[in-house]
């Protein structure tokens, strides 16, 4: 089949290939690769399995430069699929994690990838500093932002070059990481063939993180490339017997005898009889300590009691970055006060990159340790500094500031730092004359739901329970306190696609965790001006995103009013944002707008909804009612469950069981379009939502939903509890099961069905 060209400059080229499959496959090669390709890069796997595919090909060693790439999305977005893999190895391994969001990827995969090859970045690993280029590559580091929803890096940890790329993402949210030894910068072998990329694709297609793990372990016993390379490192270590069985057994899983020979007799010459003894040493030193690996064992085996007495014996000075993270996470899975301050005095003390700092710092944030995150994030004045590491640290504060990380002073000087690195400034906002149904007039429409009913695991903390009872008590107190939602403006504001806002002098009156990106502030002389727009919401582009988060804010112009208003978005405009408007507006949805670097906006209208103020019935009763119309008879009914991913590595959930025993359908929201996931939702005799499924739809559903919540044993709980407070708001039945350390013992399981059984039988 024909390849179309959809992009070309002196730096980069961009074609199209029409297939058959319901996904596009978006290719990233590396650094050389590119020049063996007819079309594209895969395009032999490409044609074989008949994809439909863009490929991105640099016409030098230029890694993907941002000028290029951004001129290049808009027709790339134009041709994507919903569901959108880019893959990429090395230099395109980086291109898919900086690039992968901004051109509308949904999933990637990046195989050995620089994260950046600036200097200042990465000054020990030197591969590649020759071809940075300041004028091309500013802000070319990797960052949170950059990726889109499903991200996976894959990469070997002994190889030192590669080993300190993926250091430069340690933290991240958002970024799985799967570990190959051995491979050197060859991690491309291990999906070398049609037949074993194509189903390595189907699996990343379907978003199983589990079964994309479980895939890649596979390939260990069942690629010549594996076993190739882990010859070549026996060999060097001078374990010549157990190398050639190695090489024997790479060789019948169809490895080149001529590059086993070939390789064989370069060790050979190059004296590989043993370890090199300056590598030894090295070697030793990247081994964690006795201690630190004590921690890191007992973590990975769930053991937390164990985690936490070996992080006691644990010196902060001695304390590595990565056992400091497990015995936090451990602490705060206890949720014991001890525990967490153990685990603290070494986030504090000890010696830990930027990026692992900040980590820390938010994982005590968000389980209500303010306090504690804003000492260990400080305690290395270097976090303050402008680098490439920054964003890591602004997200930390920005945690850090919210009222979830339940320490005033902590709050206070994370603001005050928020305000001095961003250069923000306060908002000044005017009222708009455009309002929300209902009007100014305070007070609740109707009656809260039922109370929450919680049930609770065998091993949950009694502080922890009493906690959880004292904030879902607090909720009709506070609710008689909230204002009802208004419609506010801001005049003559420029707003970016990162949803950042700014007057005219560049003061940020919405950072979004972020400093000015110079491409804005470049932008703003000749940026397109519109007299009047309405600002969307930040929410992700996915459908429920949109129903959780954004439509509540816009209910006021989705109702009527400012009908010819256009919608600001912050990237450009998602395929299925309009039909969502469409669905939710009582007449023409809104036009879309697309910010770009810089749209200058003379009056620019917003929305503000907090979870509290939905209980304001009349600002929303029309929104619902169309939704509701609008989605009704497309439910299948019965019983449902609304399935989250299984995490990073790990297994399919204990009780999964018990839902086939129950008869829960299990649904896959982020698969789900919009008009069938409220209709699913809307349908349902019961649903149970398991740990981290987007509850947040409930705020739109038809009231008289009867729900059953899984909370995790994970610091926090307290600040997880919104979807509960919103099934009081809404009117629905809501039921809380609050997990204990041990969730697939027998005595967990059994106080799970009888959990179940008692919702639905209520």
């Amino acid at each position: 089949m024909d390849y179309t060209v959809l992009y070309d400059d002196d730096h980069l080229r961009v074609v199209h290939r029409r297939g058959s499959s319901h996904f596009t496959l978006a290719t990233f090669p590396g650094l050389g690769v590119w020049a063996r390709a007819r079309h594209m890069w895969a395009e032999g796997p490409v044609e074989k399995l008949d994809l439909e595919a863009v490929g991105f090909v640099c016409k030098r060693g230029n890694w993907y430069p941002m000028e290029s790439v951004e001129r290049a999305a808009p027709a790339v977005r134009r041709v994507l699929r919903p569901v959108s893999v880019g893959y990429g190895y090395s230099m395109g391994g980086y291109g898919v994690l900086k690039h992968g969001r901004r051109v509308g990827l949904s999933h990637v995969v990046s195989l050995s990838p620089q994260i950046s090859i600036d200097p200042a970045d990465v000054p020990q690993d030197t591969r590649f500093h020759s071809a940075f280029d300041s004028a091309k590559h500013a802000g070319m580091r990797v960052v949170a932002e950059d990726l889109p929803p499903w991200a996976l890096m894959v990469y070997d940890p002994a190889f030192d070059g590669d080993r300190m790329q993926a250091d430069l993402v340690a933290g991240i949210p958002g970024l799985a990481r799967f570990r190959y030894p051995h491979l050197n910068h060859a991690t491309l072998g291990m999906l070398a063939g049609t037949a074993t990329l194509g189903s390595f694709i189907d699996l990343v297609v379907q978003g199983d993180m589990e079964a994309v793990h479980a895939f890649l372990r596979a390939q260990r016993r069942q690629s010549g490339h594996w076993f190739h390379h882990l010859a070549r490192a026996n060999a060097r270590r001078g374990r010549w017997e157990r190398a050639d069985k190695l090489w024997e057994r790479a060789r019948a899983l169809g490895m080149s005898a001529a590059v086993i020979r070939q390789d064989r007799a370069a060790l050979l010459q190059a004296g590989a009889a043993s370890e090199p003894p300056a590598a030894a040493p090295e070697r030793a030193a990247r081994r964690p300590s006795p201690l630190n690996a004590r921690i890191l064992a007992a973590a990975r085996k769930g053991e937390h009691d164990a985690a936490i007495d070996a992080a006691r014996e644990l010196s902060p000075e001695a304390a590595e970055p990565h056992a400091v993270l497990a015995a936090l996470e451990a602490a705060l899975a206890l949720g014991a006060d001890e525990a967490i301050g153990a685990a603290a005095r070494l986030a504090i003390g000890a010696d830990m990159p930027k990026g692992m700092r900040a980590a820390c710092a938010l994982r005590l944030a968000r389980a209500g340790h303010g306090g504690l995150a804003i000492q260990s994030l400080l305690a290395d004045p270097k976090v303050l500094e402008e680098d490439a590491g920054q964003p890591a640290v602004l997200f930390a504060l920005r945690v850090i500031a919210s009222p979830a990380a339940g320490d005033a002073a902590a709050r206070a000087t994370a603001q005050h730092l928020l305000r001095r690195l961003l250069n923000a400034v306060p908002e000044e906002r005017l009222p708009s004359p455009f309002a929300f149904a209902g009007g100014s007039v305070a007070g609740l429409a109707v009656p809260l739901g039922p109370e929450v009913v919680l049930h609770v695991a065998p091993g949950v903390p009694a502080a922890r329970i009493a906690g959880v009872r004292r904030a879902l008590s607090a909720l009709p107190s506070e609710l008689e306190l909230a204002p009802p939602p208004r419609v506010w403006m801001l005049e003559d504001v420029f707003v970016n696609r990162l949803g950042q806002v700014w007057n005219a002098e560049g003061g940020l009156l919405r950072p979004q965790r972020l400093p000015l990106p110079k491409a804005s502030f470049a932008a703003m002389t000749r940026a397109p001006m519109v007299e009047d727009a309405v600002l969307a919401p930040d929410a992700e582009g996915k459908a429920r995103g949109w129903l959780a988060e954004a439509l509540p804010a816009l209910a006021w112009r989705l109702d009527g009013e400012g009908a010819d208003l256009p919608l600001v978005l912050r990237e450009e405009p998602a395929a299925d944002v309009a039909g969502i408007m469409a669905l939710a507006a009582a007449g023409a949805p809104p036009g879309l707008l697309s910010a770009g670097d810089a749209l200058r906006v003379r009056r620019l209208h917003f929305g503000e909804v907090a979870l509290r103020q939905l209980g304001h019935h009349a600002a929303f009763r029309g929104l619902i009612a169309r939704l509701t119309a609008r989605t009704g008879g497309g439910g299948a009914g019965g019983a449902v469950c609304l399935a989250s991913r299984a995490p990073d590595g790990g297994r399919e959930p204990p009780w999964r069981g018990l839902l086939a025993e129950f008869g829960f359908r299990l649904l896959l929201p982020e698969d789900l379009p919009l008009a069938t996931l409220l209709a699913e939702v809307n349908s349902a005799e019961a649903i149970l939502a398991e740990p981290g499924a987007p509850l947040g739809l409930l705020a739109l559903a038809a009231s008289g939903r009867r729900v059953f919540e899984m909370i995790e044993p994970s610091g926090g709980v307290i600040g997880r509890l919104g979807p509960a407070h919103l099934s009081r708001i809404r009117g629905h039945e809501h039921h809380l099961w609050l997990a204990g350390p041990d969730a697939a013992g027998g005595p967990a399981i059994a106080a799970l069905r009888a959990a179940i059984g008692e919702f639905l039988a209520s």
